[in-house]
């Protein structure tokens, strides 16, 4: 969901790793087969939204070992939906899609992908989507009930300051820890190394030889896992939106909001339009932020008064330039700007997905900390995160380094979880051929890391795309034809021509 490019001086990547010469052992113990076990569509709860969709569809539930070295222990299990193609020649290699989040649940939202892209990859093939192990209608979910409740209740004018709220979130999500715990889940069997081999294990329980997968955001880092553990399975890959290994997530969070903005004004700057009607577009939006943080202001979500600040104010900007409406960021901004708050949710509804997420009823916690706890933090320091903001705009740096990296340093503290084994943190390369698109704006995986994955790919395509934020194919259809391309022949360049007649936002 986001976009990026301005002032590089902001973009420092931790420094890169050399890749290592070989990947750990991935051989399975003799007896153990991963298993796909059928049920009806009809009764699935998790194909609900499915049901007089008129698909061929195939539903079940992949099940392999929590613990793979411990076969005979506990067991996941985890939804699947098959799409089946309606030709009569079909392609044997079939697309599984890789969710992003981290412990996403991808089956509520299947319609979505299905009415952007799925048509066109049925054509000949195949279209498998699962949940990951740990998501929600999975057993066992790892989900923490009633945090986003929490979330919503700190929101509001209730005088907490910021530490008073990270503490009783911290505090929420350790108890959850410990109840997972309780349940006698292996919190350290959920990372992108497992979620690997479930990918390889759902394509040999299906039965196909090999499988195209297409990734985004979380999804192209779970790719990269299964391109440097189980390639043999892998045909082609398409990595949308970018999250390599390498990269400090929480660190760089607060610079790459910083280049995402400054893209935002270089852009509006360079039209006439735009530079017209917002001509201060830059210093407009930074004192929004500082008006907002010397006074907040309120707005309403469901059942909820809530205040917000600068801070939350420049998320919901944050949050248009994801989801590839940069075009109505400006307006927004100067509207704020002359004192329009009272109605802010008319015309940057962001807002209240900014107050606090709202996605917390599709996403397990327990998942999405592990992972970031195992994977991302044990890189990573918050020396690290205070340095690469060090030249940024103070109340931008310190909102994006509170929000994000202290308030994940801080947790991992307590989520008591080993490190994984360093290779899970190295560049991944590989042979296989990958296609590779970014977002211009995208806040969340800059253009920089789709590059900087695209340096150990040798068969790799990379594409940007010059008016989009965080995940390109699932919302243009430029990105749809070259990907319908590339798997047809992974061997041989798509041609992108369709992209030169793409430009910068359409300003409101």
């Amino acid at each position: 969901l986001v976009l990026s490019i301005v002032l590089l001086v902001a973009c420092a990547p931790v420094p890169q790793l050399t890749p290592s010469p070989a990947p750990p052992p991935t051989s399975l113990p003799p007896d153990y087969a991963p298993l796909f076990e059928t049920v009806s569509c009809s009764t699935a709860g998790f194909a609900d939204s499915l049901r007089g969709s008129g698909y061929n569809l195939e539903c079940g539930y992949l099940v392999v070992p929590e613990d793979r070295s411990q076969p005979e222990g506990n067991q996941v299990r985890m939804p699947v939906v098959v799409f089946r193609t309606p030709s009569s020649d079909p392609k044997p290699d079939p697309v599984i899609y890789l969710a992003g989040g981290g412990g996403f649940d991808l089956m509520s939202l299947l319609p979505f992908y299905m009415q952007f892209f799925g048509d066109d990859m049925l054509r000949d093939r195949d279209l498998v989507f699962y949940n990951q192990r740990g998501a929600p209608q999975g057993d066992p979910a790892l989900q923490c009930p009633g945090y986003g409740a929490l979330l919503y209740q700190l929101a509001q004018d209730n005088g907490l300051s910021d530490q008073d709220r990270l503490d009783q979130k911290v505090a929420f999500l350790r108890d959850c820890r410990d109840n997972l715990v309780e349940r006698s889940i292996d919190l350290g069997m959920y990372n992108s190394t497992t979620n690997g081999a479930d990918a390889d294990d759902l394509r040999i329980a299906l039965g196909y030889e090999q499988a195209n997968y297409y990734g985004t955001s979380y999804g192209t880092n779970l790719g990269l896992a299964l391109l440097r553990d189980r390639p043999e399975g892998v045909r082609s890959i398409i990595l949308d939106s970018v999250q390599p290994p390498q990269v400090a997530s929480n660190s760089e969070r607060a610079p790459n909001a910083y280049l995402a903005f400054g893209r935002l004004f270089e852009a509006c700057a360079a039209d006439a339009y735009c530079s017209e009607t917002y001509p201060d577009l830059e210093p407009t939006f930074y004192q929004v932020i500082d008006d907002l943080n010397a006074n907040p202001a309120t707005t309403t979500a469901p059942g909820f008064t809530v205040s917000y600040d600068g801070g939350v104010f420049s998320e919901a900007i944050y949050s248009m330039l994801v989801t590839a409406r940069a075009g109505s960021a400006p307006r927004a901004i100067y509207r704020a700007a002359a004192g329009d708050l009272r109605d802010i949710e008319s015309y940057i509804p962001d807002i209240l997905n900014a107050v606090p997420p709202s996605n917390f009823d599709v996403l397990s916690e327990g998942v999405f900390y592990s992972i970031a706890c195992r994977e991302e933090v044990p890189l990573d320091s918050y020396e690290n995160a205070v340095a690469l903001a060090a030249d940024l705009p103070p109340a931008l740096a310190d909102h994006y380094l509170f929000l994000f990296a202290y308030w994940q340093f801080t947790l991992c503290e307590s989520w008591g979880i080993e490190p994984g084994d360093p290779v899970v943190n190295e560049p991944v390369t590989s042979d296989v051929p990958a296609l590779i698109f970014a977002g211009h704006f995208d806040p969340i995986t800059p253009p920089e890391w789709g590059r900087l994955a695209a340096e150990t790919l040798r068969n790799s395509y990379f594409y940007e795309f010059p008016d989009h934020g965080h995940g390109v194919m699932d919302s243009d259809r430029c990105a749809v034809e070259i990907g319908l391309q590339f798997l047809d022949d992974p061997t041989a360049e798509p041609d992108s021509s369709c992209l030169d007649g793409l430009s910068g936002p359409e300003f409101e």
